[in-house]
């Protein structure tokens, strides 16, 4: 899909959204972010940035969830 890895965020007592939260205030010029993740758990403030992905074998990401993280990017333009 021509998708590249830029970075991962830091490992931090297994709370995602500690961890991204960690990685944006390490990142601050980073003005356009999506989470892609396929567990459903309190984002917290977070929310408004992520895509739920199905976790079953043969669903993962699919053309909504792609749709979906393209219109959050692009609210942040």
């Amino acid at each position: 899909f021509g998708i590249c890895l830029y970075d991962k965020t830091p490992e931090l007592e297994n709370d995602r959204s500690k961890e991204i939260n960690e990685w944006l205030a390490m990142n601050r010029d980073v003005n356009a972010f999506v989470v892609i993740d396929d567990i459903k758990f309190g984002w917290y403030e977070l929310a408004p940035f992520v895509v739920n992905t199905d976790y079953r074998i043969g669903r993962g990401l699919e053309k909504r969830h792609i749709e979906k993280a393209i219109k959050i990017l692009l609210k942040a333009e």
